[in-house]
């Protein structure tokens, strides 16, 4: 963010972390995959609101099968993009 000059907007893209592989490692753990997965959704509120105002950003979180998901994981990120307009979600894309 400090690298951005005056009237840019930095763009973050990534897909969405612990999909795929990591999450058919947890099965047999005694973990939850949506315990764990929300844990996630609040590490991202919480990165949201620590973040500076004065720090123009959009970061875009691509969930390329929400298959993969219960719906209550994938609605609870379209809430963060509903009320948050720095973040946005990607989905089956």
């Amino acid at each position: 963010m400090t690298q951005t000059k005056e009237g840019e907007r930095a763009f973050i893209q990534a897909p969405m972390i612990g999909a795929g592989c990591f999450l058919s490692g947890i099965p047999g753990t005694g973990l939850n995959i949506n315990d764990f997965l929300q844990q996630q959704i609040a590490a991202m509120v919480s990165v949201l609101n620590m973040a500076p105002r004065e720090y123009k950003f959009t970061y875009k979180l691509c969930i390329f099968n929400t298959e993969e998901f219960n719906n209550d994981i994938i609605a609870a990120y379209q809430k963060i993009a509903d009320e948050d307009k720095r973040f946005e979600l990607g989905l089956n894309k």
